[in-house]
């Protein structure tokens, strides 16, 4: 009896200790925040058609978050891009991938398309991976890019290079989950 009350309490306990272990995962919790990254780009014009213009290089700057905390809350963006605009109706289209950098050195990979009217295009920005504490990260918001661009490069010429001051990114609503976080 004392053998079969021993094995009993001994089974008890591996049971317990496994709801604990259960109980203290983390699991994803689904977070939203604003954002908005501050970037300059320079890349090459490229004349592709009578009134079509492609631009292709890379914007730089920096995310900030509206909470001013946690590990992307001043984080480093660089996103490869391609843009179309079309000179004769003023619009714009355009794609591109980001990797942005946070403060402890952990990367979110996101890819974005919009488009719209010169100066304005408006789509989708989505997350795709991270890496270290933020491997598995995803989520998607809506997105505005606000830029000088199309002032500068409706009169360029094929293979003209062109650096753009001060253009925006605004994320107004991302909703985002990390594995484990």
């Amino acid at each position: 009896m004392n053998h079969k009350r021993s094995w009993i309490i001994s089974l008890l306990g591996v049971i317990t200790l496994g709801f604990s272990c259960l109980s203290s995962l983390a699991f994803a919790e689904q977070q939203t925040l604003s954002a908005t990254m501050s970037w300059d780009g320079q890349g090459t014009v490229y004349v592709v058609g009578p009134d079509k213009l492609l631009y292709q290089g890379a914007m730089a700057g920096v995310f900030y978050v509206e909470k001013a905390s946690g590990k992307l809350n001043a984080a480093f963006g660089l996103c490869p891009v391609e843009f179309t605009a079309n000179k004769k109706e003023k619009t714009t289209s355009g794609f591109g991938q980001c990797e942005i950098v946070g403060e402890g050195g952990d990367s979110i990979f996101a890819e974005f398309s919009c488009s719209g009217k010169a100066g304005l295009c408006k789509g989708s920005f989505t997350i795709t991976d991270g890496t270290g504490a933020l491997k598995g990260a995803e989520g998607a918001s809506d997105m505005i890019i606000r830029s000088t661009i199309s002032a500068l490069v409706f009169g360029l010429g094929s293979g003209t290079e062109i650096a753009i001051k001060n253009g925006i990114m605004i994320l107004p609503k991302l909703t985002y989950t990390v594995p484990g976080k």
